[in-house]
């Protein structure tokens, strides 16, 4: 009986103790400090906001995500059975993150860690980071006054594209005719207008993280449309900074 007794206690112990290490990992949208702020057929974005010197719980996060960071932050990133990195984040970076892990973040600077986690519904194919030659042509038009904007590609994938976009006082910003929609994310103050097609849509108004969808161009022809551009302008009297994901395919 003493030599069952032993055995089952030494069968018993490692599974307890494989219990007790196990860490508790709830999904992206069960943390806290993960606010969902946008849900469609596209995208799920959360606004993530995690004080300085404290730290999430362990989440999942599935699906294939980009971040855009909002404000300068420290940060430990730690996936589960991984070590943690490090990592000096700054004012308006895109960076983009891999499904299928958990991990938990901590703040080890004394600012907030503030950030736009866009979550994309479908995989992306040939995804590719742009790291030189980033500048993207813009269509632009100085007749009603105004500058051109500067457009920068940070990653390309067959599904979507996003770009970063500083876009000067009264400046306008043309999107690609028979696109898909588009998400805006706002990294400084924007008062953004819509015009041609967009124009329906609501204006961009807001401080860092506010965000704005842009509907899809409607075909030359469908509905009495003339295919004209959507166009986003700036009504601020400072540079307006967004990062921008524009959707090439329908949903």
């Amino acid at each position: 009986m003493r030599s069952t007794l032993v055995a089952i206690a030494l069968t018993v112990a490692p599974l307890a103790s494989a219990f007790a290490q196990s860490p508790q990992i709830v999904d992206v949208s069960h943390e806290p400090r993960h606010h969902l702020v946008l849900s469609n057929a596209y995208v799920r974005v959360f606004n993530v906001i995690v004080a300085a010197h404290t730290t999430t719980l362990i989440h999942r996060h599935d699906r294939d995500y980009l971040y855009v960071t909002l404000g300068n932050a420290d940060i430990a990133a730690q996936k589960v059975n991984d070590t943690a990195v490090k990592l000096s984040l700054h004012d308006g970076e895109v960076r983009f993150a891999a499904g299928g892990f958990a991990h938990s973040a901590a703040v080890t600077g004394d600012s907030d860690f503030h950030n736009t986690t866009i979550e994309l519904l479908k995989p992306a194919s040939h995804l590719q980071q742009c790291t030189v030659s980033c500048a993207e042509p813009a269509p632009c038009s100085v007749a009603r006054g105004g500058a051109c904007p500067t457009v920068t590609r940070d990653f390309g994938a067959d599904q979507w594209t996003a770009v970063s976009v500083t876009l000067p006082p009264a400046g306008r910003l043309e999107l690609v005719d028979g696109a898909g929609p588009a998400l805006v994310v706002a990294v400084s103050g924007v008062v953004l207008a819509r015009g041609g097609p967009a124009s329906g849509d609501a204006p961009i108004r807001g401080g860092p993280g506010t965000l704005g969808w842009v509907s899809a161009s409607p075909r030359p022809g469908d509905d009495g449309h003339s295919g004209a551009a959507r166009t986003l302008i700036n009504e601020s009297k400072v540079p307006a900074r967004f990062v921008m994901v524009e959707f090439r395919n329908a949903a």
